[in-house]
């Protein structure tokens, strides 16, 4: 499968070619020079102009007047990256290059308008990587998001229309919402269907047998403060039991109280897991990419809105929803900081809706440093505890790939200096990860001695992980050899997988 680049630009009249030579990131605590770049080849570029149509989102400012946020869209050039051709019911991702030619630094982001008709929607990438700073003249590699087939049944479709748009922010500058924005022209993705379409989409039918979540008891007879998965054999607590603890004061009662011997965090890949269970059991058509983030319509709603009261029962809102703590590393990493993420399931109370109104569903991931209600941080409904799943452990003398993130612990760069370096995994199909973290490491630090070295060679922009460790969730584990090459002109820095054994 090959990959399409169209180019939308205004007042810059000449393609963008990838430079020779990679700038500085901001994101790396040293300097990588010289890095030789290899231009990205692509099956197809052609020039789109942005739409000179009135902008899709009305803005005003107290300190920039319309007319030079105007001049900004205007000032930026845009290649979209996308599959040539899919096959009927794929999932892929939209990326995008944008040049800022204004002398002015701006925050860029491309989206979609809502195509209601179109049984492709797009799961938006997190904001570290779908929005950018971008300076003046420079130019940076966005992830827009995964577009993927939320139809239960696949249908015959010539392609997948894309109407992406353009939103620019100025970075210094006071801009009231909404963001303004412009039109690119819209693109599309052929489709290869097979000849006895319709057929059921082989990524959501048939739905997995799996058994109905139950309720057990924690402390005494008839407590029902578990919820059981047969499915995988876990025991979880249900939230609105540590609902208002701090992070301390719930990591205390897990290493102390009899009763929760055998519980830990999860991992915010098993609560997902556990919310799939719960919609297959029910016969829901679900995927992974369904229940994550806001959803385009309300197919889930009522069944999310069962799920948030068993496990967290008494809730009464509108739109019901849970948020937890889980275990996972964030995305940005810093000593002083306990390792903690969360994971949030949202559902409507009542008949699905239709019209403008657009619910907030789903399964969403993000970023805890630290729970402290007396402290008066955001207050948490609790955390999710499990018990029976394998306690994961990275390695701490190896590379560890788990839960789409890549954990380096000791990378060498350069002739002495070693970095504590995280790749997430934002494009599986073209094996794109994008750095969040590079963190300097003591001159004598322990971990630095690896059971094989991990190397970065600031001369040819390869990185090299010679012993690399693939954790499953169940923990099973292999090993394996792998080299990233460094894309040029990415920020945060973006890695391509080139080798894999």
């Amino acid at each position: 499968m090959t990959d399409r680049v169209t180019t939308t630009q205004v007042q810059i009249s000449t393609r963008h070619t990838a430079a020779k030579y990679v700038q500085t990131s901001a994101g790396l605590k040293r300097r990588i020079k010289s890095l030789l770049a290899c231009m990205l080849s692509f099956s197809f570029l052609s020039a789109l102009p942005i739409l000179p149509m009135q902008a899709l989102a009305q803005f005003e400012s107290d300190t920039v007047p319309p007319e030079q946020i105007e001049q900004w869209l205007q000032g930026m050039s845009v290649q979209l990256i996308y599959p040539e051709t899919i096959e009927a019911g794929q999932t892929f991702v939209l990326h995008a290059h944008v040049n800022n030619g204004n002398d002015q630094s701006v925050r860029v982001s491309i989206g979609e308008r809502q195509n209601d008709t179109d049984v492709y929607a797009l799961q938006r990438c997190h904001i570290a990587c779908g929005t950018q700073t971008i300076a003046p003249g420079q130019s940076r590699y966005i992830t827009v998001g995964q577009m993927y087939y939320a139809d239960a049944t696949l249908k015959h479709m010539p392609s997948v229309t894309i109407e992406p748009l353009l939103s620019v922010m100025p970075t210094d500058k006071g801009v009231k919402l909404p963001t303004p924005n412009r039109a690119l022209d819209s693109v599309s993705v052929a489709v290869n269907n097979p000849s006895d379409l319709p057929a059921p989409n082989a990524a959501l039918f048939p739905v997995p047998e799996r058994q109905p979540l139950v309720l057990a008891d924690l402390r005494e007879p008839e407590d029902q403060l578990l919820v059981r998965d047969p499915n995988t054999g876990y025991d979880w607590i249900r939230l609105h039991v540590s609902a208002g603890l701090r992070l301390e004061d719930a990591l205390y009662a897990l290493a102390t109280e009899d009763y929760l011997q055998g519980f830990q965090l999860a991992r915010t890949s098993q609560v997902e897991q556990l919310l799939l269970n719960y919609l297959h059991a029910q016969g829901q058509a679900a995927q992974a990419l369904s229940v994550r983030g806001p959803a385009a319509d309300s197919e889930f709603g009522a069944p999310l809105a069962e799920f948030v009261r068993l496990l967290s029962p008494g809730i009464t809102d509108t739109i019901l929803a849970v948020r937890g703590v889980t275990a996972d590393e964030p995305d940005t990493w810093e000593t002083n900081l306990p390792v903690v993420g969360s994971a949030s399931v949202y559902g409507y109370e009542g008949p699905p809706q239709t019209g403008t109104f657009r619910q907030s569903t789903g399964f969403s991931k993000g970023r805890y440093p630290m729970v402290d209600n007396e402290g008066g941080a955001l207050e948490l409904p609790g955390f999710w505890l499990v018990r029976g799943a394998p306690e994961l452990q990275r390695a701490e003398d190896r590379a560890s790939y788990l839960d789409d993130k890549l954990v380096v612990p000791a990378l060498k760069i350069g002739d002495n200096s070693h970095y504590r370096a995280v790749l997430v995994n934002v494009d599986s199909r073209l094996g794109m990860f994008r750095a969040t973290s590079l963190t300097e490491l003591p001159a004598i630090d322990g971990t630095q001695v690896m059971s094989a070295p991990s190397f970065f060679d600031e001369s040819s922009g390869l990185l090299t992980l010679p012993d690399l460790v693939l954790m499953q969730a169940d923990g099973t584990e292999s090993t394996a050899s792998a080299i990233f090459r460094l894309m040029p002109q990415t920020e945060p820095p973006a890695f391509e997988l080139i080798s894999f054994e």
